[in-house]
This record gives C-alpha cells, sequence and structure tokens, in this order.
C-alpha cells in the first residue's frame, strides 16, 4: 500500500521531531502495510513551516540511508503539503515547493473554516491552467464538505482527485468528520488514502482504519484507493477516475435529528 500523505520528515513541521522518531513510524507504517510512503511536510508561506523542498530532500536522503540500513524495504517519496497561497504557483515553479514525487501532481490543503467555494475553485483553476493537478488533502475535515459532502462531486467533476485521511474512518477528529468520510467513500468520492501520521501512534491506529475501508468499499475498490491510483498519480500519469455517485439530499431538519434536548 501507499501512504499518500505523512510527516515523517523530522523537524520541519509540527510532524516528527527527529531521526529516531522518523524510523519508528516507517517501521509502523511497515507492519500495518504501507511498503511506500510519500513525505509530504506542511508548507504554509511566511509561517515556521516553510522550509524548502530541497532542505527535505536531504532529510529524506538520510532517512533512506537509514532504512537501507535497517533493510526494511520501505520507498519513500518526497513531496508537499501545500497550503492555499496567492504565491503557491511560483513557489512551485521555483521548487520551493514539492510536487508529489516530482510530477506534476500537487497535494492542497485549505483552510478548515470559512472557505469560499468560488474563491477556491478559481485557485485550483489558477494551478491547472498552468499545468498542475490537485489533490485535495483530507476535505472530510473542511466545513463546507461536512455541511454539503454533495460538493465533492463538483470539484471531482474540475479533476480535482480526494485524499482522505485513515483516521477520519475511526473519529479521530470527531463524529461528523468520520460520517462525512463514511458518507464519501460509499459515493466513490475517494482517491487515496493518507495517514497524514505526525508521530508513531498514527500508524498504529491506521490497522482499524484500513480495515473499515476494506470492509466499505469492498477488495476491489481497497486496492484502487491503496494502489493502483497512488501508482498512477505517481509515475505522473493521468487519472480517470469514476464518477461519484449522487448523494440523497437531507432533509430541512436532519441536523436537528438525534440531538438531545438540554
Amino acid at each position: 500500500m501507499i501512504d499518500m500523505h505523512s510527516h515523517i520528515i523530522f523537524n520541519v513541521d509540527d510532524g516528527s521531531v527527529d531521526l529516531a522518531e522518523s524510523m519508528e513510524m516507517i517501521r509502523n507504517a511497515r507492519a500495518v502495510g504501507f511498503t511506500d510512503i510519500v513525505a509530504t511536510p506542511h508548507y504554509i508561506n511566511n509561517t515556521e513551516f516553510n522550509s524548502m523542498a530541497s532542505i527535505n530532500a536531504e532529510i529524506l536522503n538520510e532517512l533512506k540511508r537509514e532504512i537501507a540500513k535497517e533493510q526494511l524495504g520501505t520507498y519513500l517519496m518526497l513531496g508537499n503539503e501545500a497550503f492555499l497561497d496567492m504565491d503557491l504557483v511560483e513557489d512551485l515553479k521555483n521548487k520551493k515547493v514539492a510536487t508529489l514525487n516530482d510530477t506534476l501532481y500537487v497535494l492542497l490543503e485549505i483552510p478548515r473554516h470559512r472557505v469560499i467555494f468560488e474563491n477556491l475553485l478559481s485557485f485550483i483553476f489558477e494551478l491547472q491552467v498552468n499545468g498542475y493537478y490537485v489533490v485535495l488533502a483530507h476535505p472530510e475535515r473542511y466545513d463546507f464538505v461536512i455541511d454539503n459532502p454533495q460538493i465533492i462531486s463538483e470539484l471531482i467533476e474540475r479533476d480535482v482527485l480526494i485524499q482522505l485521511n485513515l483516521l477520519s474512518l475511526v473519529g479521530n477528529y470527531g463524529k461528523e468528520i468520520k460520517d462525512t468520510a463514511m458518507s464519501m467513500l460509499k459515493h466513490n468520492m475517494v482517491h487515496f488514502i493518507g495517514s497524514d501520521a505526525h508521530n508513531p501512534k498514527f500508524y498504529k491506529m491506521c490497522e482499524e482504519s484500513l480495515d473499515i475501508l476494506r470492509d466499505t468499499v469492498g477488495e476491489e475498490k481497497f486496492i484502487e484507493i491503496t494502489e493502483s491510483n497512488p501508482h498512477h498519480v505517481l509515475s505522473n500519469e493521468v487519472l480517470y477516475p469514476d464518477a461519484p455517485l449522487e448523494m440523497k439530499k437531507k432533509g430541512i431538519f436532519s441536523k436537528f435529528r438525534g440531538r438531545k434536548k438540554r
């Protein structure tokens, strides 16, 4: 399996703090079945999380050397989790920000709150006209998706690919996000999964999530999401996913159901 989103590059963001912790993460990832990991440290312009891709590559090579010493067999690739920013296209072209495995695919993170959908579409379009493909990181965690999961189909229709966080499936970020993630899976709105691992514990919690994923989508789709789709993208091939399924519209009172009276 291929982990499309992780924070194993140490001492550059809020992920791994040192080489030892990164190696523990890689061992734990291997134990649950990840043979390949894309290292995607945060890139948030004008913050402390803005290490250059060249620096991240040096750390990645150090991890590769340690993997070879331990004969783990895990294959590492470089990327970034790039936060929405008006300078992102320029930073990509200048190689400050890494695409996924040096392809034309960009893992994009956006604000979780107060997103104006039309502005997001315009930003995605700018990336696309400059030759990049967008992989949207963990949309099940964004308010505008939780409020209306069907909006993911609009993004997919505009050639946006979707990466789901595995731990969303076990409620690690809360029930609403878990429910949104499950709904996305059931309606064919997920193309890749990622651990979004920031420390070794994340990978230990992935085993249950992988079981839920397999039980929800079936073996064929499971392999597609965890192996086939990532392979195409990381080989810089164009991915043509199946169309999403339409969700039933929520009733006007649906959001109040199940709430306890105060």
